[in-house]
């Protein structure tokens, strides 16, 4: 396997209007008169969680912009095998998202991606010997938080799709541990797999939020140069 053949990157940023990606925040107060105003205040959330449904549902939240990170884990995963058996790929591919609201919550696709499926934390060993074609590691910035187990769940329903490729599941025990991540890319590319998916931010210190916990995009040069040389000694 070539050098060139190796794929570093999957790049997930958003900025966050009420709660940040994959850190749903609490309801607010919505409604005539609150903060003493004396007028209406319209709260719109972003991701899900338990207290922002129910504050949808009550009505206290008037929406609440949603992801797909089943869809980001299972299309991530997809191209990135069709980028190793050499077919082309957009250079920009959308993973959607949509709108919940309290009229539209308990429709099909909606409640398809407020409760989302999640993947348990089962990341398999880059010890271990090579099972499949290709073997792709996921990096994510926790392990056992909600929207990363989606996104899990959407890699592993590519790696049963497509039978070629092997999906490894490890990261830091805590979100905002950048060193950890970078360790686990070095141990992975000196393992010898074949890709690796890490979360990056062109401008962490101008995000809503994630933006201490993401890795710079201005870093990627140097790490790349990294795990050249740690690549070229690896078996």
């Amino acid at each position: 396997m070539s050098w060139q053949s190796w794929t570093a990157l999957l790049a997930v940023g958003w900025a966050a209007m009420q709660a940040g990606c994959g850190q749903p925040g609490n309801s607010g107060t919505s409604g005539p008169g609150a903060g003493g105003s004396g007028k209406r205040v319209h709260l719109i959330g972003f991701d899900a969680s338990e207290p922002v449904v129910a504050g949808l549902r009550h009505g206290s939240i008037d929406g609440v912009v949603l992801q797909n990170p089943y869809k980001m884990g299972e299309l991530g995963v997809k191209t990135l095998v069709q980028h190793l058996e050499k077919q082309p790929v957009d250079r920009r591919i959308s993973t959607g998202e949509a709108l919940a609201t309290p009229e539209n919550m308990d429709t099909p696709d909606i409640k398809s991606l407020i409760f989302a499926p999640k993947a348990e934390n089962d990341g398999g060993n880059l010890s271990g010997a090579k099972t499949k074609k290709w073997r792709v590691i996921i990096i994510p910035k926790e392990t056992n938080q909600e929207f990363w187990m989606t996104i899990h769940a959407g890699a592993l329903r590519a790696e049963k799709d497509l039978g070629s490729v092997e999906i490894l599941w490890q990261g830091p025990a805590k979100e905002d541990d950048r060193e950890q991540q970078i360790r686990l890319v070095q141990s992975a590319v000196a393992a010898g797999v074949d890709g690796v998916f890490l979360e990056v931010h062109e401008a962490p210190e101008r995000a809503l939020s994630d933006g201490p916990n993401a890795l710079r995009l201005d870093l990627l040069a140097a790490l790349w140069q990294n795990l050249q040389a740690i690549h070229s000694l690896s078996p």
